[in-house]
Order: C-alpha cells, then sequence, then structure tokens
C-alpha cells in the first residue's frame, strides 16, 4: 500500500494488535479474506468480525461502504488511538497529548495532598505521575507550554498539596531537578524525560534492520543520506529531528570483525587507541555503531538524561543527608532548612517581600528570629545541642559537614548516629 525507495510494510505486530496493510482493491481484499481462512483453519480460531475495523482513504464514500459491506468489518476513522497514544498527523498540539494531561490533573486533585507528608507527595509524583507522561513522550516531541503546565501542577501540589493553590515559600521547579547528591530532590525536567525517550526512538529507528525501522529511515532521509529539511506531515519526525544532532553527536563508528561487536570503550582517544583497546586487528567491512553516553559504550535513557542536562557539582552536605541510614523525610525536612528558602521564618519573609518590620524569637525573646538564631544561636537551642555533646562526648558545629568531621575515629555506629542525631535537632528546632 505504502512504499517508500522500494520499503513497503504489510503489518505491524505489538501484543495482541496486528494491523494489516493492503489496497482497496478487490484483488487484494480477496486475498485479505482468503489468509484469514487460512488462519481460521490452521489454528483452529474464529476471527470475530465484529470487533475488527479498517481504515480506508483516499476514494470516494460509497466505495467505503462497499468495502465495510464485503468485509463485514466497521469502519474506522482517524484520528484515533493505537496503544494509548493519539495517532494524528502534523504538529503535535495540545488535543494530541490532553487526555495525558487532564488525567495527571485528575489524579492529584484525587489525592488528599493536605494529609499527605512532603516526602509522601515527592514520593507520588516520582511513582505514579512519571509513569503518564512516558507512554506519549516516547512518541511525541510534547509543546513546551503543555510540558511548563504539567510542571506547574505539580510544583503546586508538591509544596502546597493543591495542583491549583502557590504556596508562598517555593523553589523553582528547575531547581528541584538535579540528583540528590547535589542538593536537590532527584526530579527531572519533563523537557529532559521527553528528549532521552525520543533518542531512544530514533537510535531504535536507525540501527533495526527490521520493516518499520528502514521505512522511516527510508521516509525520512534523502538519497544522499541527508536528514529532510523540508515539512513533512508527520507528528513523529518533530522530535527526531530535535534530538537527531545531539544523537549523532555521541555516535562514532567502529570498524572491525564482527567477533569485536561486543567489546565497547571507557573514552574516545582517537582511531588508533580505540581500535587498540578493543582488539581490532584487521578492517573488516563491518560497521559498528557505539554511543558515548554511557562508560560501556551502550545507549540508555538515564545516560541520556544524565548527558542532556548539565552536571552540578557535588555538595558534601548533601553526600550527608542524602545517606541511606538517613530516613527519607528527615532527610527532606533538612534540605528545606538548609536550602534557606523554604523556612518561614522572619529573615527570610523580609527578604521575600522586601519590606521591614520588627522581629522577636518567641522561644528566648533576645533576638531577631533568623534561621541561625533558630538552630544554634538561641539559649534553647544551646540547651539542646548541650545535651547532644553530653550524650555523645562530641562537640556539634553549626556546618553540618564540620559537625560531621567531629566523629572521626569513632565506630561506624557512633557516626551513623550522631548524623542522625545533627538532622534531627535541626529539623526539629
Amino acid at each position: 500500500m505504502a512504499s517508500k525507495k522500494g520499503v513497503a510494510p504489510t503489518h505491524l505486530l505489538f501484543a495482541d494488535d496486528i494491523l494489516d496493510f493492503c489496497k482497496g482493491n478487490l484483488h487484494s481484499l480477496q486475498n485479505l479474506k482468503t489468509m484469514l481462512n487460512v488462519y481460521e483453519k490452521a489454528s483452529g480460531q474464529c476471527v470475530n468480525y465484529a470487533k475488527r475495523k479498517f481504515y480506508y482513504g483516499g476514494a470516494t464514500y460509497s466505495r467505503s461502504i462497499a468495502i465495510a459491506n464485503y468485509l463485514g468489518m466497521e469502519r474506522s476513522l482517524f484520528s484515533d488511538k493505537y496503544l494509548g497514544i493519539q495517532s494524528k498527523p502534523g504538529i503535535v498540539r495540545h488535543i494530541h497529548v490532553r487526555q495525558v494531561v487532564e488525567k495527571i490533573m485528575d489524579k492529584l486533585a484525587g489525592w488528599k495532598g493536605k494529609l499527605l507528608s512532603f516526602q509522601a507527595r515527592l514520593v507520588l509524583i516520582r511513582t505514579v505521575i512519571a509513569s503518564y507522561v512516558i507512554h506519549s513522550m516516547v512518541v511525541y516531541k510534547w509543546p513546551c507550554n503543555i510540558i511548563k503546565q504539567v510542571e506547574r501542577a505539580i510544583r503546586n501540589f508538591l509544596w502546597s498539596g493543591d495542583a491549583e493553590k502557590r504556596k508562598f515559600f517555593t523553589v523553582l521547579y528547575d531547581n528541584l531537578c538535579c540528583s540528590r547528591r547535589e542538593g536537590v530532590l532527584g526530579l527531572r525536567r519533563l523537557i529532559d524525560v521527553n528528549k532521552a525517550f525520543l533518542m531512544k526512538l530514533w537510535i531504535s529507528i536507525r540501527d533495526s534492520d527490521k520493516t518499520w525501522a528502514r521505512f522511516l529511515r527510508a521516509k525520512y532521509f534523502k538519497l544522499n543520506g541527508v536528514l529532510i529539511d523540508y515539512k513533512l506531515g508527520s507528528t513523529v519526525f518533530l522530535g527526531i529531528r530535535w534530538v537527531y544532532d545531539f544523537v549523532q553527536q555521541h555516535t562514532r563508528s567502529i570498524i572491525g570483525d564482527s567477533a569485536n561487536t561486543s567489546l565497547f570503550f571507557d573514552n574516545w582517544l582517537g582511531d588508533f587507541s580505540i581500535a587498540k583497546r578493543l582488539g581490532i586487528t584487521s578492517k573488516g567491512p563491518n560497521e559498528f555503531k557505539a554511543k558515548d553516553l554511557d562508560s560501556k559504550g551502550v545507549f540508555s535513557v538515564k545516560s541520556a538524561k544524565d548527558a542532556i542536562r548539565e552536571n552540578a557539582e557535588t555538595l558534601p552536605v548533601a553526600t550527608l543527608f542524602s545517606r541511606p541510614i538517613v530516613h527519607p523525610t528527615l532527610s527532606v525536612q533538612h534540605w528545606k532548612v538548609w536550602a534557606k528558602k523554604c523556612c518561614a521564618s522572619d529573615d527570610n519573609v523580609i527578604n521575600k517581600i522586601g519590606g521591614w518590620f520588627p522581629s522577636m524569637f518567641r522561644l528566648c525573646r533576645r533576638d531577631c528570629e533568623t534561621l541561625s538564631h533558630i538552630t544554634w544561636k538561641c539559649r534553647f537551642a544551646k540547651r539542646i545541642w548541650a545535651w547532644a555533646t553530653r550524650s555523645f562526648n562530641l562537640q556539634p558545629r553549626e556546618d553540618l559537614v564540620a559537625s560531621y568531621k567531629a566523629a572521626k575515629g569513632c565506630s561506624r555506629m557512633i557516626k551513623d548516629l550522631w548524623l542522625v542525631a545533627n538532622l534531627a535537632i535541626t529539623t526539629e528546632l
């Protein structure tokens, strides 16, 4: 039915979904019915024509009615869903991903966010919400305004428990999207997730020798092997063109024997060093592709996500409160205090509103309410830290890293208890 440079797919199979391609003339329709009859005899199963449907275009309405009567199937019109993905040609717009966005909004609205802790809401976002967008992002390049809309709802739910309500003290969503060892919550920017999955799709198309992949390569490339530069009525091509240059920059070709196809590299140091490291002694006719996004040379979505974003510096204090010995709730609470942007102390409120008002800490009524005074300088805080000093026979410090170093030379159990005690006291204060 459809042919690109001699490549003509005949069918698509996925789980229990079968999509056959044929022309609309009588001879092709007869062959289709014959094929189904042969299948029934060979398998002992009966084809349920009431559940089957066909798509037809390019001719008159009366002709489609005649085909429906001949096949005994119902005609369906594009757009339609295939494997849960809305199938429409052209640029991806809000209508393509509207159902995904509405599903996320409904899920956030259904959760009793105000009854959940900050850490519980964070876990729900990581596990549940992230799974909703994946199914669509592996195919489509999402519009930027839709991504911002979803991220805004996620941010509001994380901080206030309500997707529609913004809390006064928050941190920008982009500033949350780094690893925990970099001092952030470990979320992912949706645009990076979208780009990483489209890179996986493009590599599958580029490196696969299956009919569907060869058909798309023939469709997206010119005869000279260059990616087309004109508009194409394809929803998938926009995402492919978006990630094409990035993937090509992180892919190298290796010429060698087929025996070396399973060997990859650590770093690229030049063609001679590559061949020597891989043990290639003679160049053969085969060309192998390897990806330098990962140290093993094998593409993965995780390595693509790490390559897309700029790696921030690993913070020593973040490596402490992100250890497995620290409960996640305690770790997140200390992060909120340590960030000095989420704690509604008087000094933060004054900086936020840009004004000034009288400040007095309620526990001691001797000094202004600042974060440093609450957690360290107040006489009430000093009594708590003095108790910790007597219990552990260690001298605490205001800086978490310096305080942890006070336990140098102690056993691992004492170090862990001392770390948790420092985090718990700071959080409770």
